[in-house]
């Protein structure tokens, strides 16, 4: 991708060329990623979003805080439950979210999950 070069100038040609130039990159250019395989070994590409996939396996018994790891390096602020190998619920946990891990609870056990995390 070329650089754009910056606007030094109210020269309209250039302020409405760099205008142009960023809606090309940004329309149909932002992914969020992709996911294959199901569960904590699911390999992932990021996306150019600020989000990460993720995978887990719900604990036994059920309805206990799990960790799901992220390393997004800040703390997230949701989740969004992506496939399951199973039908349940998952919810979050009673542990505070870290900047590596978030903790969910599922009523359901042994089901491989994925998940975005923002």
């Amino acid at each position: 991708m070329k650089p754009i070069r910056p606007i030094h100038d109210k020269n309209i040609t250039n302020h409405t060329r760099v205008q142009d130039r960023v809606h090309d990159i940004l329309n149909g250019n932002v992914s969020l990623g992709s996911v294959v395989g199901l569960g904590a070994g699911a390999s992932q590409d990021r996306g150019n979003l600020d989000m990460t996939h993720a995978g887990a396996t719900s604990p036994n018994p059920a309805n206990t805080d799990f960790p799901v790891i992220h390393n997004l390096g800040r703390v997230p602020t949701c989740f969004i439950v992506t496939n399951r190998s199973a039908p349940c619920n998952v919810y979050g946990g009673g542990t505070a979210w870290t900047t590596t891990q978030i903790f969910l609870k599922c009523d359901t056990i042994n089901v491989l999950l994925n998940f975005l995390i923002f």
